[in-house]
């Protein structure tokens, strides 16, 4: 195989490695786990707040229980002494009427709190039962990520000391002075090699002398693009 045939094989597999060193640090930095994490972190501050919401309402349906309790005592108190009081004047039974229908009235009043707090109370245990469903199925995602993270960073680990090994051999083929040449070039650009296609450079797209072309196909010595510095390369077969 020519050193210009290797060369191109060679430029291919340091693109490869390349590429799978930006996904092999994609997958070190876990953006798309950071991302899943970050999204469970809020999801838990939802549900801290909403416990502190449950039990400040809870609070406050224990506290209005416990005066419904009291009002009631104190109808049924009132009640049993206006049918024990022997009731002589209007002033006396207008109190006793005026009395006990306000008790009845703030016991009506606290019932109805005490009801719109029940209904708030299970809106918001309905809400937590979803939010912990949430966050037990976002645990679940991030372990698959981080199981299928690792397991694709091993992947890509043998891959890219795969290709390092296929770059050892055909280094070893080179002639030395071709290959300080492909480097130096390389040192400069990404892909150093560009194939010569209908007469044009496929890095840059110039149309090449029918000159370059004929060198190329007769000899195995380097030449690059004017334009853009790329070492030219045609297949032969």
């Amino acid at each position: 195989m020519r050193d210009l045939d290797l060369i191109y094989e060679l430029d291919i597999i340091y693109n490869e490695i390349t590429i799978k060193e930006k996904e092999l640090e994609r997958l070190n930095n876990r953006l798309e786990i950071n991302k899943t994490e970050e999204e469970k972190k809020r999801y838990i501050i939802e549900l801290d707040n909403l416990n502190n919401l449950l039990n400040d309402k809870h609070s406050i349906l224990r506290k209005k229980e416990n005066e419904l309790k009291d009002y009631k005592y104190k109808l049924n108190n009132l009640k049993d002494s206006y049918e024990k009081t022997n009731v002589k004047d209007t002033k006396q039974y207008e109190y006793f009427i005026s009395s006990i229908n306000n008790l009845e009235n703030k016991i009506d009043l606290l019932e109805s709190e005490i009801l719109e707090l029940m209904i708030s109370e299970d809106k918001i245990s309905n809400n937590i039962i979803r939010v912990k469903e949430k966050i037990k199925e976002i645990s679940d995602e991030i372990v698959n990520l981080y199981d299928a993270n690792y397991a694709n960073v091993d992947i890509l680990k043998k891959e890219i000391e795969a290709l390092q090994k296929e770059v050892l051999e055909i280094r070893k083929k080179i002639s030395i002075s071709k290959l300080s040449e492909y480097e130096k070039i390389k040192y400069r650009k990404k892909r150093a090699v560009a194939e010569v296609k209908d007469k044009a450079c496929t890095s840059c797209g110039m149309i090449l002398p029918t000159s370059y072309i004929d060198f190329l196909k007769k000899s195995d010595d380097i030449i690059v693009c004017e334009n853009c510095g790329s070492i030219l390369y045609i297949n032969k077969e």
